[in-house]
C-alpha cells in the first residue's frame, strides 16, 4: 500500500504556513495509517526553510525528506499558486524510501550525483525501482547530474526529478535534505517495492530556423555560434529584441532528441549571451519558439502519454515537474495547465514549477 498526501498553504508566515500544510496532511489519514516514510518539500524562495525544516522533523522524526524552493506550485489542494508552501507526504507499510545527498555539483556535477547514488543505497542490497531527484538549478550544467546519474544507475533507470528555483533573480536557489538548507547540492529518494509508475515527457518548443553549431563557451556564457558572435543568431530571429528565456536554445543531441537551455541575458559589446547553465561546445543548436497554446497542449499531451502508459487502475498520486519560463509564456492563463491536468480526475497532482525539468 502507498498512501500520499499533501498539504498546501500561501499564508506568508513561515509558522503559520507549515503548520496548516501539516494539520492537512495528517487529516488525509485515519488511525490505522502507519507513520509517514518520505516527504517532499516545495518552497517559495522568501520562507524560512529551517524553521520549516525543524517543524517537519519534530512531527516526523525519521522521515527521509527532500525538496527545494521553486518558482511557483500547483496542487489539488490551492491549484496555481506563487509564495506557498507544498508538503507531500508518502505512507506505506510495503514500500521502503531512501534518501540520498551529494554535494559541490559547480566542482563536479557527476561526482556529485555518484556521491548522492552510494547515499542514497546505504547497504541495502536490493535494486530501486525508480528515482526522485532534486538538483540545484543555478550556475552549471545540471544536464551532467543527469549523466551522473545514469552512468552509475544504468541507462534505462526511470530518473524523474527538476531543478530549483529563485524567482528569476537567478543567485541562489536552495536544496532540502533532512533537516538542512543546502545550495550547491543534489538530493534523490529511491524506492523500492511493488510499484507501479510510468511518465510522459512533453515541452511544446519547436526549434525554428538555421541549425548552428556552439563553437565558443565560456563558463555559462555562449561567446560564438559558427565563429559568430552569439547575439547574431538570436538578432536574425528576435530583429534585435534581447535574447530571453521565452526563446530557448534547442540543444541537440545524438539521435535527433534535443533539451531547452534558457537565455537569461547578453553582452551586447561582446556578442555573448548568458544561460542558466553551462552548455557544451561543439554542438548543433537551434533557437526554440512556443505559443501558450503550444505549452498548454504540451501538458495536456504529457499527462495522456503517462495515462496511457499506466500499468495499473488509478495512480496514488501524480508529480508535475515545470518550467518557469511556461508560467511565464501563459501569464494570466497559468491557471489552465492545472485545469488542463485535473480534466485527468486524478487522485492528487502537486506540482513542483522548476526553472528546469531534468
Amino acid at each position: 500500500m502507498l498512501k500520499v498526501t499533501i498539504g498546501h498553504s500561501n499564508d506568508p508566515d513561515s509558522e503559520s504556513a507549515i503548520s496548516e500544510v501539516i494539520e492537512q496532511c495528517l487529516a488525509q489519514c485515519d488511525s490505522d495509517t502507519p507513520a509517514p516514510i518520505a516527504a517532499l518539500l516545495l518552497s517559495a524562495i522568501d520562507f524560512d526553510h529551517q524553521l520549516i525544516l525543524d517543524r517537519i522533523h519534530a512531527k516526523f522524526p525519521n522521515i527521509a525528506l527532500i525538496g527545494g524552493t521553486t518558482d511557483g506550485e500547483m496542487s489539488s489542494k490551492l491549484q496555481f499558486s506563487q509564495d506557498s508552501l507544498v508538503l507531500t507526504l508518502f505512507w506505506s507499510d510495503n514500500i521502503q524510501i531512501q534518501a540520498g545527498l551529494g554535494r559541490n555539483l559547480s566542482h563536479d556535477p557527476m561526482a556529485g550525483a555518484a556521491e548522492a547514488v552510494e547515499h542514497g543505497k546505504g547497504q541495502n542490497a536490493e535494486t530501486p525501482k525508480l528515482c526522485l531527484t532534486i538538483v540545484e538549478g543555478i550556475g552549471y550544467d545540471s544536464n551532467a547530474v543527469v549523466e551522473g546519474l545514469k552512468k552509475v544507475l544504468g541507462d534505462r533507470f526511470p530518473i524523474f526529478g527538476g531543478a530549483t528555483a529563485d524567482q528569476q533573480r537567478f543567485q541562489t536557489s536552495y536544496q532540502f535534505f533532512g533537516r538542512e538548507v543546502l545550495t550547491d547540492a543534489v538530493t534523490l529518494l529511491f524506492l523500492y517495492g511493488d510499484l507501479q509508475f510510468s511518465c510522459g515527457i512533453v515541452h511544446g518548443w519547436q526549434p525554428i530556423g538555421k541549425v548552428a553549431t556552439l563553437t565558443e563557451v565560456s563558463s555559462n556564457s555562449v561567446v560564438k555560434i559558427d565563429d559568430k558572435s552569439a547575439t547574431d543568431l538570436y538578432d536574425s530571429y528576435l530583429q534585435g529584441l534581447e535574447p530571453s528565456p521565452e526563446f530557448p536554445l534547442a540543444i541537440f543531441e545524438e539521435g535527433g532528441e534535443f533539451y531547452l537551455r534558457l537565455p537569461v541575458g547578453s553582452n551586447r559589446e561582446t556578442g555573448e549571451i548568458n544561460f542558466l547553465t553551462n552548455l557544451p561546445i561543439d554542438t548543433q543548436v537551434q533557437v526554440a519558439f512556443a505559443t501558450r497554446e503550444d505549452v498548454l497542449a504540451a501538458t495536456q499531451d504529457s499527462f495522456k502519454i503517462a495515462f496511457d502508459r499506466y500499468p495499473g487502475t488509478q495512480p496514488d498520486v501524480a508529480l508535475l515537474f515545470s518550467c518557469f519560463i511556461r508560467r511565464q509564456i501563459l501569464g494570466t492563463r497559468t491557471q489552465e495547465e492545472f485545469n488542463g491536468v485535473a480534466n485527468f480526475q486524478i487522485r492528487s497532482c502537486p506540482l513542483w514549477d522548476s526553472i528546469e525539468p531534468i
